[in-house]
């Protein structure tokens, strides 16, 4: 829906993309897709992003992987819900999916607003 609006009005300068865990992850999403379609943002928020599908293999998931609160297990059962059917991380992989596996590009990067990452040192997404 953001984006059939937004192919019919530019977007300001004023506009901010925010969102924590899963949502941080689509903050991200929303303006590098954003940004590459024209539009200028102000910034982008993303609090304890679900950055990369399936864990990825880093070093704190492997660390974390049985922390109380959120943990490996639990982040491979959320990957599932959000990316249904990727039971091998084929989907995971994709660009469009996984902004670790397609980075954007230069250009892009300058075009990107300034963004504000906060994350928790005692966390398997910390990587």
């Amino acid at each position: 829906m953001v984006f059939s609006y937004c192919n019919r009005k530019k977007l300001t300068n004023r506009v901010v993309t925010f969102g924590m865990s899963a949502g941080g992850y689509l903050s991200a999403l929303v303006a590098r897709e954003l940004t590459a379609a024209g539009h200028a943002l102000a910034l982008q928020v993303m609090l304890v992003p679900m950055a990369q599908p399936h864990g990825g293999g880093t070093a704190s998931m492997f660390e974390h992987w049985n922390a109380p609160l959120w943990n490996g297990p639990l982040n491979m059962w959320a990957w599932s819900m959000y990316i249904p059917g990727d039971a091998d991380g084929t989907l995971a992989r994709h660009h469009r999916v996984n902004l670790l596996v397609d980075p954007p590009g230069e250009d892009s990067i300058r075009r990107l607003p300034p963004a504000y990452v906060q994350i928790n040192t005692k966390d398997v997404l910390r990587d």
